[in-house]
């Protein structure tokens, strides 16, 4: 068969005529699909970031409401305006405070609860061995008396002789003077507890972090250690509407922002892996690639048969 043959030339013409608006019209498709599964991801992610930081920030509000509401208990300033008399019977304090705890929602999550005097000392404590240590160091304690207002703090270890998340209220007297300190501990297993509860809505192999201002990792649902990595400060200033690129111990993944942690700078980033969004795309490709094989070979026989014929 010469190229310059009737059957040349009518494969030729039938390839022209039909394989390249295919292959226009699988560009394109392929393009909006990938443009739609973008836009179903990004939603997703979306989805799953303000669900967690909806979680995270009601579990924040609840307890600053409930720790300010139980340091005003009459029984708190009097047990630590009381004399060693008063403090030495410490069983119905003690039972009064359990009966609170059992109405938390993670109280299996709760470490500690204290009532800590102006120096720091703490005089009631579920734990009797924290009675009498000095907190008077510790952020939590030094933030509550100064500001004198309910604050959500945490502390890693290392930086104080303990470690948690806090939540604490000035306890004031009758004048509304403060003279001590009620807080609440919690392990820091919480956090990561939290921000996983909404991996279900980001869609397959999605999870969340919560970073600091400075990109700095607080937890996570996804990595088993919380690392040191950073995040473009760019990504975390404004709450994102699509995902955007970032890359994690050479690993690329997609990811949105969601908005700021009650009196925390913090921010929620939901991400997902790239790999697995690209893959759908790539095997749509695929998909393609061979339709458009399987129709160029009966275009290219059609060609043929219909040529000898002539």
């Amino acid at each position: 068969m010469g190229f310059f043959s009737i059957k040349s030339k009518l494969i030729m013409a039938f390839l022209f005529v039909a394989i390249i608006p295919l292959s226009i019209l699988s560009f394109q498709n392929l393009k909006e699909y990938r443009a739609e599964l973008f836009g179903i991801s990004s939603q997703k992610l979306i989805a799953g970031a303000q669900f967690t930081s909806g979680r995270l920030n009601a579990f924040i509000i609840d307890n600053l409401n409930d720790i300010n509401t139980e340091s005003q208990f009459p029984s708190y300033r009097e047990f630590i305006l009381g004399d060693e008399r008063f403090r030495s019977s410490i069983a119905p304090h003690l039972l009064s405070i359990m009966r609170i705890l059992e109405r938390r929602e993670y109280q299996l999550y709760i470490r500690s609860y204290f009532i800590i005097d102006l120096k720091g000392i703490v005089v009631l404590s579920i734990d009797p061995a924290n009675i009498g240590r000095n907190l008077s160091s510790c952020e939590f304690f030094k933030k509550t008396v100064q500001e004198n207002y309910s604050v959500f703090t945490i502390e890693a270890a290392g930086k104080s002789d303990v470690n948690g998340v806090f939540f604490s209220a000035p306890v004031r007297d009758e004048a509304g003077v403060p003279v001590g300190v009620g807080c609440i501990q919690y392990n820091f297993s919480i956090l990561s507890r939290l921000i996983s509860e909404g991996n279900r809505l980001g869609g397959e192999g999605t999870f969340a972090l919560l970073l600091d201002s400075a990109g700095e990792l607080i937890a996570s649902s996804g990595f088993l250690e919380a690392g040191h990595f950073k995040i473009d400060n760019k990504e975390l200033n404004v709450s994102s509407l699509l995902a955007s690129p970032l890359s994690i111990d050479g690993i690329r993944y997609f990811g949105v922002t969601s908005g700021e942690i009650v009196q925390k700078k913090w921010m929620i980033k939901y991400i997902q892996p790239a790999d697995l969004y690209l893959k759908s795309v790539q095997a749509h490709f695929n998909f393609m690639l061979m339709f458009n094989g399987v129709v160029a070979i009966i275009i290219t026989m059609l060609a043929y048969f219909t040529g000898k014929k002539i």
